[in-house]
Parts: C-alpha cells; structure tokens; sequence
C-alpha cells in the first residue's frame, strides 16, 4: 500500500463527520453531462460507472468496493457536486460556480495537508442562476404578505425552488450528488474493469438514495463504532444496495448492506485513481447565463437578467405609488341636498353590485400610475382594504 495513504484513524474520522452530515441531505441520480468524457476518462485510466436498475428497469443490485481518493485530494468517501437541473431550452445541468468554490474551500480547510484548491474557473465564485435566485428571492419577500398560501407555494416553488443548485434548506445547504471511486464487485469480469468513477445520489429522509444508505450503514447509532468502508486491505468491506425503477420519482434505492470482503484491492485501482479536478468540467459565467437566458420566463421583464436590478425595492417603489394614487369614484359626492326632498329620514340602503364591464355606460379602465405593474395595482389594492377594515374595526373614520 502506498505511504501517501492516510491512516485508519483518519479515514474512520472523515466517514464520521459525512454520515452525520448525510443526514441531512437529500437529491436524485443525474447525468454526467459535467464530467469528463468517456474519451478522457480512458486516457486516465478509468471508466464511468453507469447506475442502472437493470433490464426493463426491473431492478438489480450493485456491489462495489470503494476506493480512496487520490493522496492529493481530501479523504472522502465521496465529493459533494451542486448542479443545476434542467437549464434552459435544452434542459442542461451545470456544476454551480458559487456552491462549488464554497465546497472546495470547505474540503481545504479540513484537509490542510492536502493540495487542493479552489480551481481557476470557479475562483469568482458567481453564477448566473444563483443570482436570479437571490433576485427571485428579494421579490418574493415583498410579496409574499400579499399573497395567499397556493399562490405563495407556487411561486415560490417555480421561481426559488427550481433555481436552487442544492439539498437540503436555504441555512444549510448540502451537496445534491456525491462523486466516488469504486471497483465492481459484481462478478470477476466487472472486477477486471478496474477503478471506476460514480455519480451517485445522496438521499434524504424518505428516499435513502446511495450516499445515504452508505453512511447509515457505516457508522452503528448504538454504538457509534464506524466501519472503514475505505479500507483497501483484507477487512474492507463490499457496500450492495438494489436500484429499482427509472426517473427522479420512480427510482428507489433499498437494501444497504455492508459485508465483509475478504481480500486486498489491487494495488493498481488504487494506483489509477486520479484527482477530482481531473474528471469534473465547469462552465463559464457566460455559458450559464447564454443557456439560462434561453428560455426567458413569460411575463419576466429584460431587467430580470440584470444583476444591478433591485426587484423587491422597485416593487415597493410601484406599489407606494398605486397606493398614493386617489381612487376614482364614478360618481361625485353631493354636497347639498334637494331643496325639495325632506332629509328627516335616512336614505334607503344600497345594495352592492358588481363593477360595470368596460364597454357598458358609466365603465371607466382603471389605469395604473405610470411605471406601475398590474401586479403592484393588485398589491396596492389589498394595503388599502387591509386599512380601510383596520379603520372600520377600531371605529374610526371611514368617510
């Protein structure tokens, strides 16, 4: 075994720390479209591990044994990806510049003895997405007292949600893929492939998903004893787990299990394994934005795209404005009464009756403020009648 590889100690600290983080994360299986390709993959020596659920998507199991990253990368089971799903027209998925420095600048910090740092193309660590997200955001904080509960979830889900390259919650964050080293303990042909490179899902409370299911299995609750499950010698274990179904929601994953292995890995697996940077491909600012803004959001304004935009504080701009606008009445209060009608008794009550349509007499087209949305109207509508029945229950004036 090479001396560049780390201790039992270590390696039984790192898969601590990252079972109890997997706790806490969640995510589905997705596509390599961020990694190296297979052309290159094979001038390094490995191969990517295709995660299927057999013929007919029936199901079978996947039996592999881990391997340890190369001794220039932190000592993890896997590496946290944050991606971004389905972009644009053509539905792509990129590795997010911001979650990415983030990660690697957390993996640098726990692992100082290691030369690893945050690659150039991601060193600005900005991300198109990322802020029509904070944008998206900042508008939803200033409508969401206006809004009701369906509206607030939808929108919410459409706009944040969706943009959204992680697990887990807004405070705490969490990688939505994991990205390991393996060999196929399937049989000896799968054996002879050598080492191999794994996108696989992290899971989250209802759906164990792979990275999961490891770690649950990797560190006993009881006791907490952890099982080295990068342990290459000859008490290292084999992980298996059955995959059944296709899709984000027809895939599960169930029967973790670890079993002893029984035998060394080659010490040329462990040799082939090349450094993470090696095999992941980030896109640049410009290519992220040119396919996010392919498909523009209908209704969504030209300055959405613009970082320099504040949307919640324009927002609050054009409803201030609808709001200090008079309303118009159709018919003007008279101020004196007819000289012939007595005033003794009080006038009959009114019924309510609906607003006439536009082409009917007497229909006036309510025509915003200049600069006013219709959306920021609706808003202004909803602060004046949440006065007005403020006013109305504390008795005040209301003429």
């Amino acid at each position: 075994m090479s001396a560049a590889r780390r201790s039992r100690e270590d390696r039984r600290r790192a898969i601590s720390t990252e079972a109890a983080d997997s706790r806490r994360e969640g995510g589905e299986f997705g596509g390599p479209s961020y990694l190296a390709s297979e052309d290159e993959l094979e001038k390094l020596g490995v191969r990517r591990y295709v995660l299927d659920s057999g013929e007919n998507n029936k199901g079978r199991t996947h039996r592999w044994s881990f391997l340890q990253p190369h001794p220039q990368d932190p000592c993890v089971t896997g590496l946290g990806l944050y991606i971004h799903w389905d972009v644009g027209v053509n539905g792509d998925r990129f590795l997010c510049p911001r979650f990415m420095k983030k990660e690697f600048q957390r993996l640098q910090a726990a692992w100082a003895d290691t030369v690893f740092s945050v690659p150039e193309d991601i060193k600005h660590g900005k991300c198109p997405i990322c802020e029509q997200r904070d944008r998206a955001v900042a508008k939803y904080k200033g409508m969401r007292e206006d809004m009701g509960d369906k509206d607030r979830r939808e929108w919410h889900t459409k706009h944040i949600y969706a943009l959204q390259p992680f697990a887990g919650s807004f405070t705490d964050p969490q990688p939505n893929r994991r990205l390991v080293w393996i060999v196929d303990e399937h049989d000896d042909s799968t054996l002879d492939l050598g080492a191999q490179l794994a996108e696989i899902p992290v899971g989250g409370k209802t759906m164990p998903g792979v990275y999961k299911g490891l770690m649950d299995q990797a560190v006993d609750r009881e006791t907490g004893a952890v099982l080295d499950v990068l342990d290459d010698g000859e008490e290292g274990f084999v992980f298996s787990f059955w995959r059944e179904g296709s899709g984000k929601q027809g895939t599960s994953y169930t029967s973790h299990k670890l079993t002893p292995r029984k035998g060394a890995l080659d010490e040329a697996w462990l040799d082939a394994v090349p450094r993470f940077v090696d095999v992941l491909r980030f896109a640049t600012y410009e290519e992220i934005k040119e396919a996010f803004d392919g498909a523009p959001e209908a209704g969504e304004s030209a300055d959405a795209a613009d970082p320099k935009v504040d949307v919640e504080k324009e927002l609050r701009e054009e409803v201030d404005r609808a709001v200090d606008q008079p309303r118009t009445r159709h018919r003007a209060a008279s101020h004196e009464a007819p000289e012939d009608k007595p005033q003794d008794d009080p006038p009959p009550r009114r019924r309510r009756r609906s607003a006439p349509e536009p082409d009917e007499p007497g229909a006036e087209a309510k025509v915003p403020p200049e600069g006013v949305s219709p959306e920021a109207l609706a808003a202004a509508e909803r602060i004046r009648n949440r006065r007005r029945h403020r006013d109305e229950a504390s008795g005040g004036d209301t003429k």
